[in-house]
């Protein structure tokens, strides 16, 4: 056969194409020739794989990378939980009294839905004593002068007095007692009847509905609620100023909130026997 032959050309050909170097998905370089076994084939050999010069290069590059800019990437990090943390919401609770508070709203009821039995009648004047005090007398009325002073320092700092002093200084306040006490006998009608109970949050609500509840109890009911209210609201302003902390609408919603509940626990304390109550738990009952 002569070496320019057509069929020994074309072998040559088939030959040195089949011995190139062929790159793989991997990124891994494979020699073999086309006389050569494919690896998979049971019995060959295994191909001789190269790692790629430029896949290393990018490799060490980026580990590099990552040497030099972990200290910032840490910061960076650090910072950002950091700023997180200082936006998160805080809650913070609010100082309330509740002793004090209860104490103040017995006495507030006491002064304003109460009239007096009988007036107090005037104390008689006495005499003056012609002889002069003694040395025994004389000691006997400053220790008590002093007592009294001690006395009137400490009611004035007694926290249910000044509470109930401050909220007797709110107009609106005194009217809504008024108005509560004006209603009091027909509400303790129909608590009787059974038709109405104390809730846990400081109102007053029906037990039954129509045709046993009138419009005119419906709008007795509105009224006393509302009354209520401006009562509850005004203990909550007075504990925020004399307790001196910040009138927030936050911080009076959630004073106010305890005010409800302290206000409905006497209403739950004064209801008599047969009256429906609601517990703090919700649960409705007849004390």
């Amino acid at each position: 056969m002569s070496w320019r032959s057509p069929t020994l050309f074309w072998a040559t050909r088939i030959w040195m194409f089949a011995s190139r170097p062929h790159s793989t998905e991997s990124g891994w370089l494979t020699c073999s020739k086309a006389s050569a076994r494919p690896s998979n084939v049971s019995g060959g050999s295994p191909a001789r794989r190269i790692p790629e010069s430029s896949s290393v290069r990018i490799s060490t590059g980026r580990r590099m990378l990552m040497r030099t800019y972990r200290t910032p990437l840490v910061m960076f990090t650090a910072g950002a939980l950091l700023s997180i943390a200082a936006c998160a919401v805080i809650t913070v609770n609010v100082y309330f009294p509740e002793k004090d508070v209860k104490s103040a709203y017995k006495s507030l009821e006491e002064e304003l839905l109460q009239t007096p039995n009988k007036e107090q009648e005037p104390a008689p004047s006495q005499a003056p004593s012609s002889h002069l005090w003694n040395r025994q007398q004389l000691l006997a009325a400053t220790r008590a002068w002093r007592i009294a002073l001690v006395t009137e320092a400490m009611a004035q700092d007694d926290l249910s007095r000044r509470i109930t002093e401050e909220i007797k200084g709110y107009p609106e306040v005194v009217a809504a007692y008024k108005g509560v006490g004006g209603r009091l006998a027909r509400l303790n009608q129909l608590r009787e009847q059974g038709l109405v109970g104390e809730a846990n949050n400081g109102r007053v609500t029906f037990r039954a509905g129509p045709p046993q509840v009138s419009e005119a109890d419906t709008a007795l009911l509105g009224e006393e609620n509302r009354d209520r209210e401006v009562i509850i609201n005004g203990m909550a302003r007075a504990i925020l100023k004399l307790t001196r902390q910040e009138g927030t609408p936050a911080n009076l919603a959630r004073v106010k909130t305890e005010a409800a509940e302290t206000f409905a626990s006497i209403r739950r304390e004064a209801a008599k026997s047969g009256w429906w109550v609601q517990r703090p738990d919700g649960a409705w009952t007849r004390k």
